[in-house]
């Protein structure tokens, strides 16, 4: 798992990356 996508399933936004966003 890589780290955006622990951020994304976290629901911690730390940069503005739409696609984290919406995921």
């Amino acid at each position: 798992m890589t780290f955006y996508h622990i951020l994304a399933k976290s629901k911690i936004i730390i940069i503005p990356n739409p696609l984290i966003l919406v995921e």
